[in-house]
């Protein structure tokens, strides 16, 4: 959609313009304000003008709407979708899928057309400010305008309709029979505007003024229309100012309208362009807007010139900025002021928590679907993918957009992770002022307390006229107190607020209090780094916490295991979960407790925090947002009893919260491809609270001992279910950490050191044993063979001594243990093992096992059996599946495994024109199936530059090896693919020495050098062949 109609009433057509379509800043709010925040979407505010005549309606439909149609008359000068045609036909004239309609108080259910000329009757009288009632309108004027809401309802347009909540006082004589109906309290209520597939908002104001300035009425009627936004568009607008036509009160904005290039969202990934553009509004804020922020004006006037006054300097690649303090001292929230002061200015505001690198490159993938460059996608690593199309288009856009880094940690990360564009700014928040230097940001500043103004400012803004008192001048006293108390750490002053709101005290009473009471369990425990406030801070927090109720305690327990980023409410409020969770001490009273909590302690609202629609209901819920310094106080302050009742409720809320069972039950949804894409919604939605658990349980080992927690069976469960979705995303290194942690508590648990919680059932125990095999997965993806080997083994050993019989089970053992003897290069055990799984499978087609030992065959040098067998699969591939790719695209990625193992056997047979064939088959496939940014496909375009090298399309072959490069650099995966880089790296070398850029060649084969050695240790550079370099590659990779 790229249309929004935004239709008032009727309007006289002699005197000014009604304050109701104004701002408090004068400005047309229903244009103004979706120019800022919808840049590339036309806007027209149509309202009908009409003299207070016998002739209302003759005026409606021959005057306005008659000028209008004139502006619509073009396809140059759509402003927007509504007409009326010179036959007098309601109709619309641009394209159903991308115009959107919002309707201010116009009564739309014509069911009943003398109710409906009633209805239209009143709005006259009240809009026009008649002494008597109105005219009725004409038969022919309620047949266009029943044939204009048809047209709404058949046309499938996005359709919004406002309506009053307050009855409407009018003190003309026609105002007892303006209603409809002797109990109805509106002129047009909610049972007037019931058209199909509308959505009904309502606004408290009356009829009058329904269409006022109202901030919460724009951000619902934004959510509303995000999703539609991403839909494709025949044209995309540059938008100039607005301009208002006197003459009608038609408010429109300029455009100049050029060919759009942006694709169909039904277009590959790899199909798209760096000139794709996006569909915006695209400010992505995941931290929500703090509506009491006071003072820094002075730092964010040096942020704003730095970063959008500013032009780089010559020379200079980098428009940014680094705001550093020690924590609490409210960086983050000057960063959220600073996007929310300048959403003007950027046309793409991203907010990314930089902790961690998976929230990075989640980061990137969200916003890249947010702003409709791409689509989610079920292929593993689709973040990579969406992430390029973003950097891509962040490269290509003359648009000012915005990066903002917050709580970054590692300078490395931080530069790895980093965007490029002309147009581009980067505000980084951090502790540490390294981010300042050259090596990072290149400038910035140290972010001081707050000053006493402001602090006063903040707590008296807040806090209740009760706990001010009658004294103002005494209660700035007060408040300059308590600021001073806390050093002007706004985090500290906050969290005293809050504490102060929830209790019954006055601000004078409760400074008293503070000053002679001692509350702290235990001051020297809660120690930071940076020392300016530490008792000041943990006074705050401790009297804020100490007044929670048990419940409310509870819930603030659990939620500082959790990561601090964007805690999803609905995490503690599972629509459907899985098991009872009524047991739970705070879910009974959830609403109070989150109320509670909401007054100084954690940050509540959508991750936009304007309530703007994201990607999926998942994303689109309220979220929580902690301080990191609260939760680590929280952590402390815990007792035995109390640390383990918080483990045990977060581990079980976190396994229901991605136990497949909970997933969305509606019809279609249950599909294979349907329920990937939900594994990754889930995934990045759960994936940083997981981690943080973890990270939570083996800190707590480390500080009381192994012993210290008892494991309940859900934490396991949910390590397992993660391990398998970061496997299904790439996130190999993540899932790995995962699984092992998994793995060493089965094993204290057999050894006796630490036990389950009391009443674990054997049985779930027992099928815990898929934490080897998940292991075993894994590592064999990392080329980790021997430590996969192990693990294979002992799901194997659990699985051979439960007596229980189970043949999918033991067909993945025994095939797990022969991936792994064939990685460590033992190809009699792998085959033997291979062939002992086929006794247990249930298909050949599908089987990766079938293909695998066609590897082992070919590696001992038995090329005809390898191929004899992999022609034999094929042909049964294509008997019970038909050809690939066929209308639905490839099955599954065995069938590139299979063309690419048999381009492989060709070549030894001397067949390479034949080899090359396979493994172009091959990289389709993987392409497809895997993704763009799978080591498969990356290893296939590896395969591709080498034969195109050997035919000598040496710039060809340049452009595969490189883009084989970029698939092992791509994301997280730099780390364990150095083998790959260095083997690829060394074929570029010398295919840019044929090409004659021997300078080039020699840098490029030094830095694979570099990596080989580092792997393999300082050896000679004698002998040095590409065979070498084939070799440090496992077999799985040639």
């Amino acid at each position: 959609m790229n249309h929004v109609v935004v239709v008032d009433g009727l309007v006289p057509r002699t005197g000014s313009t009604p304050e109701r379509w104004f701002d408090p800043q004068g400005q047309a709010w229903p244009t103004v304000s979706f120019q800022r925040d919808f840049p590339l979407v036309q806007v027209t505010a149509f309202r009908y003008k009409a003299e207070p005549t016998k002739s209302i309606w003759d005026e409606v439909q021959k005057g306005s709407a008659g000028a209008l149609v004139e502006k619509l008359d073009t396809l140059h000068d759509i402003e927007n979708a509504l007409s009326i045609s010179r036959s007098d036909r309601w109709k619309f004239k641009s394209s159903k899928a991308n115009t959107a309609l919002v309707f201010f108080g116009t009564p739309l259910t014509y069911d009943n057309q003398n109710n409906f000329r009633k209805l239209l009757r009143a709005c006259a009288t009240v809009e026009l400010g008649l002494p008597t009632k109105a005219d009725n309108p004409t038969t022919q004027d309620i047949e266009r305008l029943t044939n204009l809401i048809k047209m709404a309802e058949d046309n499938e347009f996005q359709v919004t309709c406002i309506h009053e909540q307050q009855k409407t006082l009018y003190p003309g004589r026609a105002a007892p029979s303006f209603l409809i109906g002797s109990n109805s309290k509106f002129v047009v209520g909610l049972q007037h505007m019931k058209i199909k597939g509308a959505e009904a908002l309502p606004v408290d104001q009356d009829h009058l003024n329904c269409a006022s300035w109202n901030a919460t009425v724009y951000n619902r009627i934004s959510m509303l229309l995000r999703d539609n936004l991403r839909r494709p568009t025949s044209t995309l607008a540059r938008i100039d100012p607005i301009t208002i036509n006197k003459a009608t009160e038609q408010v429109s904005v300029n455009v100049k309208l050029r060919p759009d290039r942006r694709p169909r969202p039904s277009l590959p990934i790899q199909q798209r362009t760096s000139r794709d553009v996006p569909m915006l509004p695209p400010h992505r804020l995941d931290f929500p807007e703090n509506e009491y922020f006071v003072g820094r004006r002075g730092i964010l006037d040096v942020i704003a010139d730095k970063l959008v006054t500013k032009n780089p300097e010559k020379g200079q690649s980098r428009r940014a900025f680094a705001l550093y303090a020690p924590p609490g001292y409210g960086k983050t929230q000057v960063a959220r002021q600073f996007a929310k002061e300048n959403m003007g200015h950027f046309k793409s505001i991203l907010w990314i928590f930089a902790d961690s690198e998976y929230k990075v490159l989640e980061g990137y993938a969200a916003h890249a679907v947010y702003l409709g460059l791409t689509e989610k996608s079920e292929l593993p690593n689709w973040a990579n993918e969406a992430k390029d199309a973003l950097w891509n288009w962040y490269r290509e856009t003359d648009l000012p957009w915005l990066v903002i880094f917050d709580n970054a940690i590692d300078q490395n990360m931080i530069n790895f992770w980093w965007p490029h564009g002309p147009t581009g700014s980067i505000l980084i928040t951090t502790n540490d002022p390294v981010f300042s230097s050259n090596n990072v940001a290149g400038d910035g500043a140290e972010l001081a307390e707050l000053d006493n103004d402001s602090g006063v400012t903040m707590v008296l803004s807040q806090i209740t006229q009760f706990a001010q008192g009658q004294d103002k001048n005494q209660a700035e006293l007060e408040a300059l107190e308590l600021v001073s108390r806390f050093g002007g750490l706004p985090l500290a002053i906050q969290t005293a607020v809050g504490s102060i709101n929830e209790s019954s005290r006055t601000l004078a009473q409760w400074n008293r209090r503070a000053s002679t009471e001692v509350i702290l369990k235990s001051t020297n425990q809660f120690n930071f780094n940076y020392a300016p406030y530490p008792k000041g801070l943990a006074e705050a927090f401790a009297n804020r916490v100490e007044n929670l109720d048990d419940s409310s305690r509870a819930l603030l327990d659990v939620l500082s295991t959790l990561d601090p980023d964007g805690i999803p409410e609905q995490l503690i409020d599972q629509e459907r979960p899985a098991e009872d969770v009524s047991d739970i001490n705070f879910v009974a009273d959830l609403d109070n407790c989150i109320s509670r909590l909401s007054k100084g302690l954690v940050l509540r609202g959508g991750r936009s925090g304007r309530g703007d629609v994201l990607q999926s209901d998942i994303e689109d819920a309220s979220s929580f947002h902690m301080h990191r310094l609260l939760r680590d106080f929280v952590r402390i302050q815990m007792t035995d009893e109390s640390r383990q009742v918080a483990f045990e409720t977060a581990s079980r809320l976190l396994s229901l919260a991605v136990d497949i069972r909970n997933y969305p039950q509606d019809a279609g949804l249950r599909s294979a491809k349907s329920e990937t894409r939900l594994d990754q919604e889930y995934f990045s939605t759960y994936l940083g609270h997981i981690e943080s658990l973890r990270q939570f349980y083996r800190d707590c080992c480390k500080r009381y001992g192994n012993s210290a927690l008892k494991v309940p069976v859900h934490f396991l469960k949910m390590l397992h279910r993660c391990s398998w979705l970061c496997y299904r995303a790439g996130y190999f290194e993540i899932g790995l950490e995962n699984v092992r942690t998994g793995v060493e508590i089965l094993q204290q648990v057999e050894r006796h050191v630490l036990s389950f919680v009391d009443g674990t059932d054997d049985r779930e125990i027992g099928n815990l044993r898929e934490l080897h095999y998940s292991r075993g997965c894994i590592e064999t993806e990392m080329g980790d063979f021997q430590s996969a080997l192990e693990s294979f083994s002992e799901y194997k050993r659990q699985y051979d001594s439960s007596g229980v019989i189970d043949k999918r089970t033991a067909w993945k053992s025994l095939g797990g243990v022969a991936n792994a003897h064939q990685g460590l290069g033992n190809h009699d055990e792998a085959i033997t093992y291979y062939q002992q799984s086929f006794q247990f499978q249930t298909t050949r087609v599908h089987s990766p096992y079938e293909v695998n030992i066609c590897r082992s065959y070919w590696a001992q040098g038995r090329h005809d059996i390898a191929s004899e067998r992999l022609e034999e699969l094929l042909r049964l591939r294509l008997e019970k599946l038909g050809p690939e790719p066929g209308s639905g695209g490839y099955h599954d990625f065995i069938y590139g495994h299979m063309n690419y193992i048999l381009g492989n056997v060709r070549i030894s047979q001397g067949r390479i024109d034949e080899a090359f064939g396979l493994h172009q088959i091959a990289l389709a496939c993987w392409r497809k199936v895997m993704g763009e940014n799978h080591h498969k496909t990356g290893d296939a375009w590896h395969k591709l530059g080498w034969h195109l090298c050997r035919q000598g399309k040496l710039e060809e072959s340049r452009i595969h090896l490189k883009q084989a490069l970029k698939v092992y650099g791509a994301g997280l995966h730099q780390g364990f693919r150095r083998a790959e880089i260095s083997r690829t790296t060394y074929k570029l070398g010398l295919v840019e020495a044929q090409m004659g850029d021997h300078a080039e060649s020699q840098r490029l084969i030094k830095d694979a050098e570099a990596i080989r050695k580092s792997l393999q240790g300082e050896s000679g550079d004698g002998g040095v062949t590409e065979a070498t370099y084939d070799n440090l590659v496992t077999l799985w990779s040639r």
